[in-house]
């Protein structure tokens, strides 16, 4: 779809959610998580989150916030890094 973003991780933020999974109890909930930032991330990522600096945002999701950035021209978001919300 025309709307659509391409989204992709950083290596750091995948060590980031990696490091999550592993001391998860529910490690079925933070794949849930990804899924589900990837996939509200991929349309309108810039009516999502809030503007926490210039060309960065951050997106609560249930426990967890993605930080991520948006290349408009290319289509592309990329997650910076993830954080448990506090």
């Amino acid at each position: 779809m025309s709307g659509d973003y391409r989204v992709e991780w950083w290596d750091d933020a995948l060590d980031d959610l990696a490091r999550e999974w592993v001391e998860s109890d529910d490690r079925a909930r933070i794949t849930l998580w990804a899924t589900g930032v990837e996939e509200a991330l991929a349309r309108e990522p810039e009516k999502k989150g809030i503007e926490i600096a210039e060309g960065l945002r951050c997106l609560t999701f249930g426990a967890h916030r993605a930080y991520y950035r948006i290349s408009p021209t290319k289509r592309l978001v990329e997650i910076v890094a993830v954080r448990r919300a506090r």
